[in-house]
C-alpha cells in the first residue's frame, strides 16, 4: 500500500503566446507514401508556464488544451500531471517522475570519462574581438528553428500527434518534461549537441546530481557551467549565426492586431501586449514610435534615433581588417560579388550605382586567420589587394559578408535592400493630413500623428478630450488659478483661523 501525503500549492502561470509561430507547419506522409504539408492555425493559446508560490526556482510548463497535462519543479522533485484515461469526472493523475523512470535513457553513446572541448582555447589576440562580438549578442533575441520526426508508432491520428508533440515542445522551452519529460530531456540533450555543447565529464554536475549533457537522461532540468562554457565558446568563434535567423512572419495572413508581436500593416512597430514590452522605442498601447524616436528595432534604436548601422571599415574590422574596394567585384554576380540573390537561387549583378551595397570588400586584411566559416579569395585591382568572403549558411541566412543595411554608400544616401538609395528611405512612412487625419482640429506632428486643440483628444482629435497627441500627452493647460486658490484656502486660510484662536486664548 502507497501512503502519500496531500498537498495544496498555488501556481502562478502565465500563457506563453509567443510559444507557437505563426508559420507552423506540419508534414505527414500516407501508407502510401505521399507527403501533404499543411498549416495548422492555433486558435486557442492553452500552453503556459510559471512557478509554485513561495518556492525559489521552482518551474511549471502545463498545457490546458485537453485537461491539465505537464510537469511541475520545486524543492528537486519533478512532478507530472495528467488526465487520467477515459475518466468520467475529470480525475487527474499527479506522480513523482522519478517512480516512472527506474533506468537513465541512454543517448547512443557511452559517456566519456573526460569532456573533450569543441573548441580551441582562445589566443590572446582574439579577446578584443571575442568582446566585441560578446557585446554585440548579449542585447539580441535567439531563435531555434525546431523539427520534430515521429514514426508510425504514435499511430495516424494527426490531430492527437500533434497536440501531443506541441505539448512536449512546450516542456522543453522550459527544459523539461514528464514521459515526455524523458523524451524533451533527449531532444534537449540533442539541441545542446547542435549548439556545440559535449557530454558532461564527471566534475561538471548540477547541485550533486547529473545534468542535461550527461550521457543518459533521467529527467533532469538543468545545463551545467561545462556546456555554458561550450556554448559561450561557440558563440564568441561566430558559430552562432544561424540563431539570429529570426523566422519569418511573411506568409501570416491574418487581420492585423496591435499587441500581437507581429509588424503588420499601418504599425511602425509591435513589441507585444504593454505588459510584455521592453522596448525603449515602441509603445505597446499604439504601437507606434515613442516620442521623439525614429525607428524601434536593433542598434538603430540606440538613443532614441537613427544609429549609423556601420561603417565597410567596421564591417572589415570584424571579418578582416580596414578599407575598402567594392565595384570590380559586385557587378561580376557570383558568390564573393552580389547584390543578393533572384527568387530561383541565381546570383544578382550589381548596376555600378548599387555596388556599394552588395558584398564588403576589403584591404590590407590578415587573411591568414580567416572568420569561422567563411571561405575567401584575394584579387588585384588597381594596383590594391582586394579580399572578399562568402558564407555558406543555407539559403535562410543572410550572409554576413554582406553590406549592412542602412551603411552609407554616397553623399546623403544609404544601403536599403542591396540599393544605394536616398537616405530618407529609413525614416517611417508618415501619412498625416492636418485637414482630414486630424479633422481640422489638430496639427501633425514630426512623428505624422495628430497634436490635438484643447479640447479635442488624440489620435485623430474627432472626440472630447485635452489635446495634445499620443507621442506628448495632453496639450499644456494654465493651472495657475487653481493652484493659487488651493493654495489660499487649503493653506493660507487654516493659518489665519489658527493664528486667531491662539490670540483668543492669549488674551481670555
Amino acid at each position: 500500500m502507497l501512503q502519500t501525503n496531500i498537498y495544496i500549492y498555488i501556481c502562478t502561470s502565465f500563457l506563453f503566446r509567443d510559444f507557437l509561430h505563426p508559420n507552423f507547419v506540419q508534414y505527414s506522409r500516407d501508407a502510401a507514401g505521399n507527403y501533404d504539408t499543411s498549416y495548422p492555425k492555433q486558435h486557442v493559446h492553452c500552453y503556459y508556464h510559471g512557478e509554485v508560490e513561495g518556492y525559489k526556482d521552482s518551474m511549471v510548463a502545463l498545457s490546458m488544451c485537453s485537461g491539465l497535462r505537464g510537469v511541475i519543479f520545486f524543492e528537486n522533485k519533478a512532478f507530472g500531471l495528467e488526465p487520467v484515461s477515459q475518466s468520467t469526472t475529470n480525475d487527474h493523475l499527479l506522480y513523482l517522475l522519478e517512480d516512472v523512470q527506474t533506468e537513465p535513457i541512454t543517448c547512443g553513446v557511452v559517456t566519456e570519462a573526460t569532456s573533450v572541448p569543441s573548441h580551441e582555447p582562445f589566443e590572446p589576440g582574439q579577446s578584443l574581438t571575442s568582446l566585441l562580438r560578446r557585446k554585440r549578442n548579449l542585447p539580441q533575441t535567439s531563435y531555434v528553428e525546431l523539427v520534430l520526426v515521429v514514426d508510425n508508432l504514435r499511430k495516424n491520428n494527426a490531430t492527437a500527434v500533434r497536440e501531443e508533440m506541441v505539448q512536449m515542445a512546450n516542456l522543453l522551452d522550459g527544459f523539461s518534461g514528464n514521459n515526455l519529460a524523458f523524451v524533451s530531456t533527449v531532444v534537449a540533450h540533442e539541441m545542446g549537441h547542435n549548439l556545440g555543447m559535449n557530454h558532461d565529464a564527471v566534475n561538471c554536475a548540477c547541485n550533486g546530481k547529473s545534468c542535461i549533457m550527461s550521457g543518459g537522461a533521467s529527467g533532469v532540468t538543468h545545463f551545467s557551467q561545462c556546456s555554458a562554457a561550450d556554448f559561450e565558446a561557440l558563440i564568441l568563434r561566430g558559430g552562432g549565426l544561424c540563431l539570429r535567423n529570426q523566422p519569418a512572419a511573411s506568409n501570416v495572413i491574418s487581420n492585423p492586431e496591435c499587441g500581437n508581436g507581429l509588424l503588420e500593416q499601418g504599425e511602425q512597430c509591435d513589441c507585444g501586449k504593454p505588459q510584455e514590452c521592453t522596448n525603449k522605442c515602441c509603445n505597446a498601447a499604439t504601437c507606434t514610435f515613442t516620442r521623439g524616436s525614429a525607428c524601434a528595432h536593433g542598434a538603430c534604436c540606440e538613443n532614441f534615433n537613427f544609429f549609423l548601422s556601420s561603417t565597410y571599415d567596421y564591417q572589415c574590422g570584424h571579418l578582416f581588417a580596414p578599407d575598402i574596394c567594392f565595384q570590380d567585384a559586385n557587378i561580376q554576380g557570383d558568390r564573393f560579388g552580389n547584390c543578393g540573390r533572384s527568387s530561383k537561387g541565381d546570383y544578382i549583378k550589381c548596376t555600378v550605382a548599387n555596388s556599394m551595397c552588395g558584398k564588403v570588400q576589403c584591404t590590407n586584411v590578415n587573411v591568414i586567420n580567416p572568420p569561422l566559416g567563411a571561405t575567401i579569395t584575394i584579387k588585384i585591382v588597381a594596383g590594391k589587394t582586394c579580399v572578399n568572403a562568402d558564407f555558406d549558411l543555407g539559403t535562410d541566412v543572410l550572409d554576413p559578408a554582406y553590406v549592412n543595411p542602412g551603411s552609407p554608400c554616397a553623399t546623403g544616401k544609404t544601403c536599403v535592400n542591396f540599393q544605394c538609395v536616398n537616405a530618407s528611405a529609413l525614416l517611417p512612412n508618415l501619412i498625416c493630413d492636418a485637414k482630414t487625419t486630424c479633422n481640422g482640429q489638430g496639427v501633425c506632428n514630426n512623428l505624422g500623428h495628430c497634436h490635438c486643440e484643447n479640447g479635442w483628444g488624440p489620435p485623430y482629435c474627432d472626440r472630447s478630450g485635452w489635446g495634445g497627441s499620443i507621442d506628448s500627452g495632453p496639450a499644456q493647460i494654465d493651472y495657475s488659478l487653481r493652484n493659487g486658490l488651493l493654495i489660499f484656502f487649503l493653506l493660507v486660510v487654516p493659518l489665519l483661523v489658527l493664528l486667531i484662536l491662539v490670540l483668543l486664548y492669549c488674551t481670555y
